[in-house]
């Protein structure tokens, strides 16, 4: 996983470092979650998601 993440970034950084400027920067949160899901896939696992009974619950029903 950790040379994953690290491949990614630097595909990232090559190919938008013009964009950026000097300085730290994160890296988008899509890198992170697309090697989490490949990663929870080659074990045969998933991220759940939220019904949206579950979804009303926690967040309230909008009325």
């Amino acid at each position: 996983m950790s040379f994953s993440l690290q491949f990614l970034a630097l595909k990232y950084l090559s190919e938008n470092y013009k964009e950026m400027g000097k300085g730290l920067h994160n890296l988008p949160y899509e890198i992170d979650y697309s090697v989490a899901i490949k990663k929870l896939a080659a074990m045969g696992a998933a991220v759940d998601t939220l019904t949206e009974k579950q979804r009303e619950y926690l967040f309230g029903a909008e009325k």
